[in-house]
């Protein structure tokens, strides 16, 4: 096992106490494939099991496995409430390693307090709670409200803007060859910029 490189390592179970009746796996970053639906986090049909561990007894060939999920949050690498979001999407992960591993486990470390002492989060983010005591149902519809999300959503234009808009987009359909190339924006922003 001295290759840095090594991503996976079978070993006896037991090996002091029960001799080699089962045989224990270990991969990181274990590939998964869905063969229907999609991962949320990824958009796609394969995902990564942090850590996969798998028993298979020689005799019964009765075989158990589990996955991990791992998650440490640095404070200086303060990314709230993103951190919370990848949290769940881990644990919506989790959910569908079903075909893989029959338990699932998700371990959150950090250094920073906001994880652990905060009273509240607001109520934009409120569902993405993970801390002490906190509960989650599988199959809960969890909503990430933000701001900018509602801004997106529903754009609040004026009437005037609205009309200038539609303007201009008559004029241009009306006259696309009547444009302005983007070299000649640039050189003249940057001459503005050099002369001052």
């Amino acid at each position: 096992m001295g290759n840095s490189n090594m991503k996976k390592a079978n070993l006896p179970a037991s090996y002091v106490s029960r001799g080699w009746r089962e045989l224990f796996s270990i991969e990181l970053e274990k590939p998964v494939r869905l063969s229907e639906g999609r991962f949320e986090k990824s958009g796609t049909t394969k995902a990564k099991i942090d850590i996969w561990i798998s028993f298979e007894n020689q005799e019964t060939k009765a075989k158990h496995s589990c996955a991990i999920e791992l998650k440490f949050f640095k404070q200086a690498n303060h990314r709230e409430p993103n951190n919370r979001y990848d949290v769940f999407s881990d644990i919506q992960n989790l959910e569908a390693y079903g075909d893989c591993a029959d338990l699932g486990f998700l371990i959150v470390a950090t250094d920073h307090h906001h994880y652990v002492r905060q009273d509240s989060y607001s109520i934009d983010t409120a569902d993405f709670d993970f801390r002490h005591e906190a509960s989650y149902e599988s199959g809960t519809i969890l909503t990430y409200k933000t701001d900018i999300v509602s801004r997106c959503l529903e754009p609040s234009l004026t009437q005037t803007q609205e009309l200038e808009l539609d303007r201009r987009l008559a004029d241009h359909l009306a006259n696309p060859d009547d444009v302005i190339p983007w070299g000649d924006i640039k050189a003249a922003a940057l001459r503005v910029i050099l002369q001052n």
